[in-house]
């Protein structure tokens, strides 16, 4: 059997490791790059995220590096802080039994403290290329001892601007040395670079799992440009994915769509190059540990990043290159689960969806945009499944006790009526008037129609049944502060622990804000926000009307 780590030519007490972690056999990048990896030849890797190109490159350098010297021998760039982590823990872990120090060096950490590490001796440098050049003019890194550089995403260090400071450092490097580059796409700039800096590279070319997009369900809904978030919003109600990554194209878009949706009640955050690295933690962490439900991202702001739990990616606009689109929902349908994947489009977009078909190998369906009586019925259906749930788990004799006492003149089945109006009240049964239909029904048969808008209730966003016994805060910060939406419920969630999805409407002015609370957590939330700073900013947060019904 050739296809083994074994067959491969790494050290006993390498394969001893890759044991421990449960590797038996080598992915394709894998088993093409590591033997070259090993003869200190140069290698063009083009390979997906989620293949195991980290390991393709990090095994064989980690079994070249000579520990008795506590200098710089491996170097791999990367476009993102997030990378350089996730590609530094792999080091320590493939290496957990040698002597082996690993730093990693990016912007949003302390200079001083990358300084300490550096200063304890380092074997393999992991970087994002603007902090390494700034280690090297101030003199705390010299790159005179590194035998092998790894560039990392190198097409997205291309379209964030930093192929010039890649070129800088590769040109400061001591000759001769090896040169491993990897990369999802190959731009002619990418190309350029290798013949500029390699010499003789062999090729390792792996088609990924997720061009074929073997447990990915790809659907499209076809919509006016303007009903774009309208459709957004729907699909969510109607999917109601556990954790749904929506890409946008630009900054704007996502703070723009995470503002709508969260004043809508999704629990949802946002990430994109503008946010501080300390805010970029927080998101993600949040995202990681199931906090928030969705995550609307730029496409580079999410690379790098590692979630598998990862149900729904949502293309809010398709990305102007198809590879982007195999990388986005490549996020969904991860070690071994499916997954969906949710592109909304204009009439004018569907030739790109046909090119995205032929890359990815897979139909996607048009489909038709669930209608509010889709919606109704779904909700019917998972209210008596929850119901019976209940039945058949939990302790209903309290319950039982109180219905009893009102059984006299009332079947139980007028009293458990009574009980879903008091809980959802007209929720269940809903107007048939759907404007989002209406419009993309209209745009089909060719009509101009003025944008629609969904049917409101409270503030700036549909009825929701938790509105019916909440009351209205006024909060004396707003968007002259820099406050968004989610920053409103993100402090009421974290600090008063009430869930996102519990938080009504959310209305922005310059200077003010208003936020709907369930009325059970109305004094705590005003308590806690008083002794709280949102942005940096202290709070004063009071009651200004209470409500029920719509």
């Amino acid at each position: 059997m050739t296809n083994t780590f074994e067959a491969l030519g790494l050290s006993q007490g390498l394969l001893a490791t890759i044991g421990e972690l449960g590797y038996v056999t080598p992915t394709p990048v894998q088993e093409a790059s590591i033997r070259y990896m090993l003869q200190g030849s140069d290698v063009i890797g083009q390979a997906q995220t989620g293949t195991g190109k980290t390991a393709a490159y990090a095994l064989p350098l980690i079994d070249r590096i000579d520990t008795d010297r506590r200098e710089a021998q491996v170097l791999v760039l990367t476009p993102t802080r997030e990378l350089a982590v996730q590609v530094a823990t792999a080091f320590k872990g493939y290496a957990k039994h040698r002597r082996l120090n690993v730093v990693a060096i990016y912007g949003g950490q302390p200079i001083s403290t990358q300084m300490r590490s550096l200063h304890a001796g380092v074997h393999v440098l992991v970087a994002t290329p603007g902090r390494l050049i700034d280690h090297m003019n101030r003199g705390s890194i010299s790159l005179k001892t590194v035998q092998s550089v790894v560039l990392d995403e190198a097409d997205e260090m291309l379209a964030m601007g930093f192929i010039d400071d890649v070129e800088t450092i590769l040109a400061g490097l001591p000759t001769p040395h090896q040169t491993a580059l990897y990369s999802a796409t190959m731009p002619d700039a990418i190309l350029r670079l290798t013949k500029r800096y390699m010499t003789n590279p062999q090729i390792v070319a792996i088609a990924s799992k997720q061009q074929t997009a073997e447990h990915i369900e790809q659907r499209a809904y076809e919509a006016l440009h303007s009903d774009r978030f309208e459709v957004l919003s729907r699909l969510l109600q109607f999917e109601q994915p556990s954790a749904a990554m929506i890409f946008c194209r630009t900054r704007m878009d996502v703070d723009n769509v995470g503002e709508k949706l969260t004043a809508r009640g999704f629990n949802c955050d946002t990430l994109h190059g503008e946010l501080s690295q300390t805010q970029r933690d927080r998101v993600m962490h949040r995202f990681r540990t199931n906090q928030s439900d969705i995550l609307v991202a730029t496409d580079v702001a999410a690379r790098g990043l590692d979630v598998d739990h990862v149900t729904h990616v949502i293309n809010y606009e398709l990305p102007p290159d198809p590879e982007i689109y195999v990388h986005r929902i490549g996020r969904t349908g991860r070690a071994g689960r499916s997954g969906v994947a949710i592109s909304i489009t204009t009439p004018r977009e569907r030739f790109v969806l046909r090119t995205i078909e032929r890359m990815t190998k897979a139909a996607i369906a048009t489909a038709p945009l669930p209608t509010l009586a889709d919606l109704r019925l779904k909700q019917k259906s998972q209210l008596a499944q929850k119901v019976l749930d209940t039945i058949t788990k939990e302790d209903l004799s309290t319950e039982r006790a109180l219905i009893q006492g009102m059984g006299e003149g009332h079947n139980l089945e007028t009293i458990a009526a009574a009980a879903l109006r008091i809980a959802f009240g007209e929720q269940l049964h809903g107007s048939d008037h759907d404007p989002i239909i209406n419009s993309i029904n209209a745009a089909a048969r060719g009509y101009q129609t003025a944008p629609a808008s969904a049917p409101r209730g409270n503030g700036d966003k549909p009825f929701r049944p938790q509105d019916r016994e909440s009351v209205r805060l006024w909060l004396d910060i707003g968007r002259e502060k820099g406050i968004r939406a989610g920053d409103i419920v993100g402090a009421i969630a974290n600090e008063a622990n009430i869930p996102g999805r519990l938080i009504g409407s959310i209305e922005l002015h310059d200077g003010f804000s208003y936020v709907s609370v369930p009325s059970r957590d109305a004094r705590k939330v005003i308590d806690v926000l008083n002794r709280a700073t949102i942005r940096g900013h202290k709070v004063r947060a009071n009651i200004v009307v209470a409500k029920k019904g719509n």
